[in-house]
């Protein structure tokens, strides 16, 4: 016989001896006959609710609480665009869903290359911008006010 007919039989042989191995060594799993656990369904809100907690709301002092009031100030304020007539708010819409409902922002020179993502939760982002340029949130207030 030729050669490589050999090693075509010896290749599907054991092919053919390894599928029936595997064919007849595994099986489903045994339920015990008395099971003292009921089966019952997976409710998948319960698991999600015990893996997804809500952000707690934060609890600020009187001088936190007047930072803030002059965050808001600042975020609303356009007179700090070069052009006088663009905020923070123009793009953020803190009022709505913390973006913008366009797909390009408008900025201070006009259609931008990229919508604003949102501001919702900004604290617990490790970058920021979409490119992920800026790591610190300090410094953000100075990168904004130099772009626009």
């Amino acid at each position: 016989m030729n050669i490589v007919v050999i090693r075509w039989l010896v290749a599907l042989s054991a092919l053919i001896t390894l599928t029936t191995y595997l064919f007849f060594s595994f099986s489903a799993p045994k339920k015990p006959v008395n099971s003292a656990r009921s089966e019952a369904p997976i409710n998948l809100k319960n698991i999600s609710a015990q893996l997804i907690q809500p952000i707690p709301e934060p609890t600020l002092s009187s001088q936190e609480l007047n930072i803030a009031k002059l965050g808001m100030q600042i975020f609303l304020d356009p007179n700090l665009s070069s052009n006088n007539r663009v905020s923070c708010e123009s793009c953020h819409h803190i009022f709505d869903n913390g973006a913008e409902n366009r797909q390009v922002s408008l900025g201070v020179q006009g259609l931008g290359a990229r919508n604003s993502p949102t501001v919702f939760n900004v604290s617990h982002n490790s970058r920021f911008f979409w490119d992920g340029r800026l790591l610190a949130w300090k410094h953000k207030w100075m990168v904004q006010f130099t772009i626009h």
